[in-house]
């Protein structure tokens, strides 16, 4: 300004400045809002040309959601004093929400004491990691978008950070509908071999792994494949034909949105175990989160799906039986009870396998031996005899053969040093004497809510006799006491 020979404001008299800077800062973020939700416009015309609605009418778009901070951190120092993060619609490329976090201001660092009225833009606290400011902002996007736009993101491409993705999970932002994560092409050329992977959170494994279920993520229609809402299933469940449906489609399991959805609406058979040692008066609170809300791809999972299909081989071989695949049974009575086999066999088996990555080098009889495996009882030599039948897995075989309503189950357990099987028929007496079907607070979950989870009446009068009967022991105690002191 000076070299031009224009006059700078004053800013000590009047905050001329000051006040056109705040002016002209506004009309910034106005026109910054218009042009979001002007995209967002074109984003929802987008989607309702190629179909991607869903049963409640709302659009459903795919974005993109990265952040940054003023500060560069290489791994250390993850200090950043403000940091910013984008959502950007994937058809548009265009901005549509845009958040920012700040733990300084200038106003309030100048000030001793209390500092004078101003507009604080200190907007996280100084204790909290600068990493999950990206976390929130986004997680905020996706909770506004319907309130904003009239739209869902039921697809979120995004880095391999997996912080964000379970913040968004566990807010469930949107009714019946789980947002599905696409990892950004960019970070999956990062990752086509593991030499450059540290130690503490690599295990660089020696196998090569089947990615050929990941191959959505280098497609540039993926789009096109739209989730289905829960509330639809609702519909298909009602009768056996649309039970059949569901099974059909969800045969793809962990790559189905179908089965993921589905699966959140249902007490599994893989859970039933954990239910029935669930004593009278322990709460459900801990178990509902465990069974809805936790990891539903761990690592122990995906060693069990890189073997599955060799182990189905070997027992096919063995049994000198065909098996097929399938997909989610629902009960045909209670809908809220379900079961995924790992294969059909016939009309009358199913197939459960269990893969156990930490026997990898072991047989399955050694396995026995050392207390590994403790589905069967052993001799004192350590060979197994007869299955127990307080095992959860045998509570879960029995609830995949009531709920499929099946004959027989024959379970394999497979190393890569051996197999080890036994065929366990449908057990009414054992299903008829344990309640699984007490749990059904799981049909209406309300942690996602930010409420807490309500306990059923039987626990609650559980807990409640508990409390009770330690109360009489207590006074009994004290009685005693003071009997004792008297003498």
């Amino acid at each position: 300004m000076t070299t031009l020979e224009i006059p700078t404001m004053n800013n000590n008299t009047n905050n001329t400045y000051s006040k056109e800077h705040d002016v002209i800062c506004e009309k910034f973020k106005e026109a910054a809002t218009q042009t979001m939700h002007t995209a967002a416009k074109e984003e929802t015309r987008l989607a309702i040309e190629v179909g991607d609605v869903d049963i409640d009418g709302v659009p459903l778009i795919a974005v993109v959601a990265d952040g940054s901070w003023c500060k560069r951190s290489y791994r250390t120092m993850f200090n950043s004093l403000s940091g910013t993060a984008a959502i950007i619609g994937y058809r548009t490329k265009k901005v549509i929400y845009l958040g920012i976090r700040n733990k300084f201001c200038c106003m309030c660092a100048k000030s001793k004491d209390e500092p004078k009225k101003h507009k604080c833009w200190k907007s996280w606290s100084m204790l909290d990691s600068s990493v999950g400011m990206e976390t929130s902002i986004v997680g905020e996007g996706f909770r506004k978008s319907e309130e904003l736009y009239g739209l869902r993101y039921h697809k979120l491409i995004a880095d391999g950070d997996s912080s964000m993705y379970k913040k968004i999970l566990d807010a469930r932002p949107y009714k019946n509908i789980t947002v599905e994560k696409v990892e950004c092409r960019n970070h999956l050329l990062r990752n086509f071999n593991y030499s450059n992977c540290a130690s503490y959170f690599c295990d660089k494994p020696k196998e090569d792994m089947n990615l050929l279920e990941k191959i959505q993520h280098t497609n540039n229609e993926f789009y096109l494949n739209m989730n289905k809402s829960y509330n639809s299933i609702i519909a298909k469940v009602i009768g056996a034909e649309k039970r059949d449906y569901i099974e059909k489609e969800t045969r793809n399991q962990c790559n189905s949105n179908l089965w993921i959805e589905t699966r959140r609406k249902l007490i599994t058979a893989s859970n039933f175990g954990q239910i029935i040692g669930l004593r009278p008066h322990t709460g459900c609170e801990n178990t509902i989160k465990s069974l809805i809300y936790s990891n539903i791809n761990t690592a122990a999972m995906e060693y069990g799906r890189q073997h599955e299909s060799t182990a189905k081989s070997q027992v096919e071989k063995e049994f000198k039986i065909k098996i097929t695949e399938c997909g989610l049974f629902i009960h045909p009575e209670h809908f809220y009870l379900g079961a995924t086999p790992d294969g059909l066999i016939g009309n009358d088996g199913i197939l459960e396998i269990k893969c156990p990555s930490s026997s990898e080098n072991m047989t399955p009889n050694e396995d026995i031996k050392n207390g590994k495996i403790t589905f069967w009882k052993k001799d004192k030599e350590g060979v197994a005899t007869d299955i127990i039948k307080n095992h959860e897995y045998y509570a879960q075989i029995q609830g995949q053969l009531n709920v499929t309503q099946r004959k027989y189950c024959i379970m394999a357990f497979w190393t890569k040093k051996g197999l080890e099987t036994e065929k366990i028929f449908k057990d009414d007496i054992f299903w008829n004497e344990k309640n699984v079907t007490k749990i059904k607070r799981l049909r209406d979950p309300r942690y996602s809510r930010n409420m807490p989870i309500r306990n059923p009446s039987y626990i609650i009068a559980a807990q409640k006799k508990l409390m009770e009967k330690k109360i009489i022991i207590l006074n009994s105690l004290i009685n005693n006491k003071r009997v004792t002191d008297s003498l």
